[in-house]
């Protein structure tokens, strides 16, 4: 944890979304408290989604 999150416009090119569509999953992942404004305006990876496990 701690690493730096990519940015809107990395993520953009990556996965071939929009810019909103990438925004809606960041708001998304901030909420959940995953990611975080670190300094400089880059986001930083504050924890990992718990795994779903199967039945």
């Amino acid at each position: 944890m701690g690493d730096t999150f990519p940015s809107e416009r990395e993520l953009c090119t990556h996965f071939g979304v929009s810019r909103t569509a990438v925004r809606s999953a960041i708001a998304q992942m901030e909420g959940r408290g995953l990611i975080e404004m670190g300094p400089n305006r880059r986001r930083k990876v504050r924890a990992l989604p718990a795994e779903k496990r199967a039945s």
